[in-house]
């Protein structure tokens, strides 16, 4: 929040609005605003990712929902509708669901269960 609030953001001003008129930025400007900062110096260390801002969008409702926040929450907290999120995560809950049922069988055929591997971080 004090990211956005260093932005000069007032309550109820649109987030992202364009420089000159001060309206609602559209998909358009921000794509650019998006694709230039990809060409910044900035950007070096991610240039190579292919990365959208429709793909962050989706990444962030789905770590949200990794972490236990229901739909609701979600909705809220991005200012989506929630017809959205639930068109976002329909391809995290199928790629869920999917594993599960994988796993569900090998767990029958072979008693074997894919292992949870925890990752070594930093301070661990």
């Amino acid at each position: 929040m004090a990211e956005i609030r260093s932005w000069g953001v007032r309550d109820l001003a649109f987030f992202i609005a364009t420089p000159v008129t001060g309206r609602r930025g559209i998909d358009r400007y921000l794509n650019h605003l998006w694709n230039e900062w990809r060409r910044s110096a900035g950007a070096a260390p991610i240039r190579e990712l292919k990365m959208t801002l429709h793909g962050l969008r989706a990444t962030a409702i789905n770590d949200r929902r990794l972490v236990g926040t229901e739909d609701g929450a979600i909705v809220e907290e991005l200012g989506m509708s929630v017809g959205m999120v639930k068109r976002y995560l329909r391809f995290a809950d199928k790629v869920a669901s999917g594993r599960a049922s994988r796993d569900r069988r090998e767990w029958k055929t072979t008693k074997f269960a894919n292992p949870v591997i925890p990752l070594k971080t930093f301070g661990s």
